[in-house]
């Protein structure tokens, strides 16, 4: 987790920071406490600044946002932009979410007509029918530096596998921190190294119902050539094309209907043996 950079808590986030300032353009811890602010900051420009540390950018709208007098700068090790309540967000990694509640977009205003993009994307997962989300960032086309994560509601993120055992094995979907993670903060990790504008498309196809995504144990994940992220916050999900996309895109999805028909046709032969 050192390595990657991935984070299950703040304080964890916290040490990592505290061992890296470089990372965050900081020269310097001039105080560290746990009253917000977190730090006094000497920047590498000079600067001083008051900064609270938070695992993701958005919890400071939640616990701080009657103290924004007090904070100049936001460290954080997940930030969907730039900026959290008008202050600066120096972020780790930069996040994308599906079903981002502030995130003001409804299916009305997608353009129902695909896009060269959405096509290009929609042909690929076609394609093989069923693709791990690192099959999709391994194509130059679509790789990047954000990570995708999916929004839970908190009605059902509070209720999720409730009795869930201890011990994970390989078949399982989720490890017990991944539905804690879950509980706390409301998302859970799908993949990563994607561009915003391939997650942009995905999430396109994904609210016109023309792809979804299915739950994946982790040795299936693993046998379709998927890479294991942290388990700890990361849940394998596997990207479908739906029953839609092959009836109203019958045209560009050539090599999928093929395939159903040379299995259907397996199928029959050997049922005839």
């Amino acid at each position: 987790m050192e390595e990657t950079g991935y984070f299950y808590s703040e304080k964890d986030f916290r040490n990592y920071f505290e061992q890296h300032l470089d990372k965050f353009g900081v020269k310097k811890i001039q105080l560290s406490h746990e009253a917000c602010p977190d730090y006094v900051l000497i920047m590498e420009n000079g600067q001083i600044l008051n900064a609270e540390a938070e695992l993701f950018a958005d919890q400071f709208k939640y616990d701080h946002k009657d103290q924004l007098n007090l904070v100049d700068v936001v460290l954080c090790c997940y930030a969907k932009s730039n900026k959290v309540l008008g202050k600066p967000a120096i972020a780790l990694h930069k996040l994308y979410e599906l079903d981002d509640p502030n995130r003001k977009s409804s299916l009305k205003q997608l353009n129902t007509k695909l896009s060269k993009e959405e096509q290009e994307m929609l042909e690929f997962v076609g394609s093989y029918g069923r693709i791990s989300f690192v099959q999709l960032s391994g194509c130059e086309q679509w790789s990047g530096d954000y990570l995708l994560f999916q929004n839970i509601p908190p009605n059902i993120a509070k209720g999720a596998l409730r009795g869930y055992p201890e011990d994970c094995t390989i078949f399982d979907i989720a490890t017990r921190d991944a539905i804690k993670h879950m509980r706390k903060y409301c998302n859970v990790m799908l993949a990563a190294n994607l561009s915003k504008k391939a997650c942009e498309i995905f999430d396109n196809l994904r609210r016109k119902e023309l792809v979804c995504l299915v739950p994946s144990c982790f040795a299936v994940y693993l046998m379709d050539g998927g890479v294991m992220y942290d388990p700890k916050i990361w849940i394998p999900m596997e990207i479908q094309i739906t029953k839609k996309a092959l009836e109203n895109y019958k045209d560009i999805l050539v090599f999928r209907r093929f395939l159903q028909k040379e299995i259907s046709s397996i199928a029959q032969s050997t049922k005839n043996h």
